[in-house]
């Protein structure tokens, strides 16, 4: 078969090109001009202009030399099928109901009817384009036009990690939401891992910045099944906060639950098989994870603070992304989450039970659970989304602190399953706090009791390069039973009282924190103070410099504040993780001192003459309101320096340089010192001596 250049007829413009016929043996209508090639962050945009009417398929094809024949159009990659329109944001359109076009690039300017394909090559390289049509019930126009719809002039592609390309400002409701589009690819390249089973499949996502410190925090918000990134945007206006507004949207009106589907999962309907075999692939998590690294580089946010939180389905995503990034999040608050979709004996009705309609949902995605089938790394997929087994593996990384709230009438998401994270979190000593009362899961029938406490604020306390105590264990926790809605307390807490100081200690060789506890706010404006005293285990957690022995045992001391009255002492068995458990802490509603390994001097000044001989440091007051006096001594004829410095060993202050100060005695103003601990440290000669002081206001 003879080869031969197809050229566009002579039609005077593209109306008159479109308005041909194939009737009566006539030439194909050229239906594709205005092709538009660029390429910027590793990506390549592919545009061009409608061909008028609704129901075309557009074929994008891909080669490394001009497609201006059919045995090009042969030999050439084709990259992906994609429908009318493609230049829409259909999602930002749908939520706000103003028609949107994506902005790709400095120099496009699209129409939400045109169309566009965004293709991410894995190698470096010249490449041509060409986009040829398929109108209703008829073949695809393999018409080939040279820079009408494919191009004469090759892009240079150059593989590099892509960016979110921001869009626009859209208000909604008191707020302004930025908002970003990242272009995926259903392929895995070396820097660019599928995010979707769709080719070019786009997925929008909202910053909101509320103006303050700088570096700010960002707060990770997804949302609720079926809801959207608008909906999810609203923050806690703290100064300096971002708020991260996630997507996670599939065009069969179903959600992957933050996680995946199988790669033969088709989106674009909900009756599908279920897979048997093959891997699932997490790749909304994959997008989730890759957006948050491009938020942290984008914006000036201190990496130590990033929070999740969310309600429904945007509990299960808090809980998810905490527990599967640990040492990115530093603290998780979730309500009527999710934890183990693997839990399939929910003794009351549940959505998740056998039968039920988002097990049927989930079973499409993912399989069944009985199949557990893999996910690329080898993890099966049942592992991964059992929340508690993921627990149980943390291993050194920890976990965050999670709070979660949960009804016991919730026959969405269930409550039986709550019970084995809750004794997880125990068992291996993680940090968390858990409310649960009588509601159900959209506290309508009954209101929620422990709705005051959900403020994510409270999270911003935290940080993710700091370590914290968990407790276990606790004398104040209430009874969850068994599963069943009579079985154990209806309104209760585990840990719920429990408080620590953030300002801790955490050296090579000491760990010291001030364990406190706190009042419970509840429906109807109810105010539940704690009583004097409780007893909990008590083990540091996600630690940064200490270091034990695993196996061994260190010391440890509790002191009752603000006297600093020893109260308790006893070793510490070290896990194999190096982490040591203090059983049954006497812990003081005005606070104790807890310390761990090395133990600190903390007996005041006597009186007793100076050493001339050694060095000699002592507080007048500990903790300490308003002037601090401080008596030094260090042997004669040697200068000395005293430091005060945080507990991260940053310098805050120098106190004084030099000989030993006449009396020996040092003041120090603590009225512009922000409360909490820190280290006064003096050095004379070879000598080295530091101690303690709380400061309070």
């Amino acid at each position: 078969m003879a080869t031969l250049l197809l050229v566009a007829p002579p039609f005077a413009n593209a109306d008159e090109k479109r308005a041909g016929s194939e009737e009566g043996g006539g030439t194909l209508p050229q239906s594709i001009v205005g092709l538009h090639i660029s390429h910027a962050n590793g990506q390549t945009f592919v545009s061009w202009d409608p061909a008028g009417g609704s129901g075309w398929r557009y074929y994008v094809y891909r080669l490394n030399r001009p497609i201006l024949t059919e045995s090009d159009l042969q030999a050439a990659t084709l990259l992906a099928i994609v429908g009318d329109s493609t230049a829409c944001d259909k999602r930002l359109s749908a939520i706000t109901g103003t028609t949107y076009a994506y902005v790709v690039d400095a120099f496009t300017d699209l129409s939400p009817a045109s169309g566009l394909y965004v293709h991410t090559p894995a190698t470096p390289g010249m490449a041509y384009y060409a986009v040829t049509s398929q109108g209703v019930a008829l073949p695809e126009n393999r018409r080939l036009a040279p820079d009408e719809n494919t191009s004469v002039t090759p892009v240079e592609e150059l593989p590099h990690e892509p960016t979110l390309i921001y869009q626009r400002d859209v208000p909604y409701f008191d707020r302004v939401v930025s908002v970003y589009t990242l272009f995926t690819s259903h392929v895995d390249t070396p820097l660019f891992p599928a995010m979707s089973n769709r080719a070019g499949a786009a997925f929008d996502c909202g910053i909101v910045h509320t103006p303050g410190n700088n570096p700010g925090l960002l707060l990770l918000k997804p949302h609720q099944r079926l809801g959207d990134f608008m909906n999810s945007s609203a923050g806690t206006r703290t100064p300096g906060e971002y708020v991260l507004a996630l997507d996670d949207p599939l065009p069969n009106g179903e959600n992957s639950f933050w996680f995946g589907y199988h790669p033969s999962y088709n989106a674009t309907t909900t009756l599908n098989p279920t897979p048997t075999n093959g891997v699932v692939v997490d790749y909304t998590f994959r997008r989730v994870k890759f957006t948050l690294d491009w938020a942290l580089k984008t914006f000036p946010i201190d990496a130590g603070r990033v929070y999740a939180f969310g309600y429904s389905m945007g509990g299960i995503g808090s809980l998810e992304f905490g527990l599967w990034m640990p040492e990115k999040i530093a603290a998780v608050m979730s309500c009527m989450g999710k934890f183990d979709f693997s839990f399939l004996d929910e003794p009351v009705w549940s959505w998740f039970n056998p039968g039920h309609p988002m097990r049927a949902t989930v079973d499409q995605m993912w399989g069944k659970v009985s199949s557990d089938l893999r996910m690329p790394d080898g993890q099966g997929v049942f592992e991964r989304m059992n929340l508690g087994w993921i627990v149980s593996q943390a291993g050194a990384r920890g976990v965050p602190p999670v709070i979660a709230l949960n009804g016991k009438r919730d026959n969405v998401v269930g409550w039986a399953e709550k019970l084995p994270f809750y004794a997880a979190m125990q068992q291996h000593r993680h940090g968390g706090a858990f409310f649960w009362d009588n509601s159900d899961h959209y506290g309508v029938t009954i209101r929620r009791y422990w709705q005051p406490m959900v403020d994510p604020a409270y999270l911003y306390r935290y940080r993710s390069d700091r370590s914290y105590p968990a407790f276990t264990n606790c004398s104040l926790d209430n009874v969850p039973g068994s599963g069943m809605f009579a079985s154990g307390d209806t309104i209760g807490t585990i840990n719920g009282f429990m408080e620590w100081d953030t300002t801790l200690v955490d050296l090579p060789d000491m760990w010291q924190a001030t364990l406190r506890m706190r009042s419970l706010l509840a429906d109807g404006n109810i105010t539940l103070p704690p009583p004097d005293s409780c007893r909990a285990d008590v083990t540091p957690n996600r630690l940064q410099r200490f270091e034990c022995t695993p196996g061994a045992s260190v010391p440890f001391t509790v002191r009752r504040l603000p006297d600093l009255a020893v109260i308790q002492t006893g070793m510490a068995a070290v896990d194999g993780l190096g982490r040591p458990t203090a059983l049954q802490v006497r812990i003081k509603k005005t606070g104790v001192l807890v310390t761990f390994g090395r133990q600190p001097n903390f007996t005041l000044d006597s009186g007793a003459p100076p050493s001339a001989s050694r060095l000699r440091l002592a507080l007048s007051s500990n903790p300490v309101r308003g002037v601090l006096r401080l008596s030094t001594g260090w042997p004669a004829g040697t200068a000395g320096r005293v430091d005060l410095m945080d507990v991260a060993g940053r310098l805050v202050k120098q106190l004084y340089e030099g000989p030993r100060p006449p009396a020996g005695e040092l003041a120090l103003d603590t009225g512009r010192l922000a409360p909490g601990l820190y280290l006064v440290h003096a050095s004379a000669g070879a000598e080295r001596m530091t101690q303690r002081v709380v400061v309070i206001h």
